[in-house]
């Protein structure tokens, strides 16, 4: 699964830039966002309803890369969603962290995040990340579930060494039990 991810933003990417004469960063965030979303709603099938990206909070000034939310849930103004109908916010990145600034950012935002949606879960997703990178956002330095779908060696793109990791696992397997928990009595 995580393979054919990684070559499916790769092909987007390389089109895009072949197009384009030169890489957009925006574009490839956006692809790496759609074709996760994609995936994680096969993989979870009905039992998680995902939102479209780049949706919105009521009360949360930021764009949310994806929510994971309750069935039924109708927006507001298509892509914005009142705070209880949220599961979990999910921040995607493509190439994961750039420093200790990364890191400072996702838990502002996810503080941000929580503060008006109480019960929502917030995690982060890198489609990869260089392993043992002294700056990766991880669970330990952020508080908040992080999830690493593949690592690589290098710095530079393109990324030809490239090892899936479990996490794509792990995030389905808790976004479901989130899911779960709301429907308990």
């Amino acid at each position: 699964m995580i393979n054919q991810l990684l070559k499916d933003v790769a092909v987007a990417e390389n089109a895009f830039r072949s197009a384009a004469g030169n890489p957009c960063n925006k574009f490839t965030g956006a692809v790496t966002t759609e074709l996760l979303r994609n995936s994680l709603q096969a993989a979870l099938g009905v039992s998680v309803v995902l939102s479209p990206r780049d949706s919105f909070i009521l009360g949360v000034p930021l764009e949310i890369d994806l929510l994971a939310l309750r069935p039924g849930t109708i927006p507001v103004n298509l892509i914005c969603y009142r705070p209880d109908d949220v599961i979990a916010a999910v921040e995607v990145k493509n190439v994961g962290s750039f420093g200790d600034a990364t890191i400072k950012t996702v838990k502002a935002n996810f503080g941000k995040i929580r503060s008006v949606a109480k019960s929502a879960h917030c995690c982060y997703v890198a489609l990869t990340e260089r392993q043992g990178f002294r700056w990766a956002v991880t669970s330990a330095n952020t508080g908040f579930p992080a999830y690493t779908l593949s690592t690589h060696g290098t710095w530079k793109k393109p990324f030809t060494d490239q090892t899936a990791t479990e996490d794509f696992d792990r995030l389905v397997e808790d976004l479901r039990r989130w899911a779960a928990a709301i429907h308990r009595p």
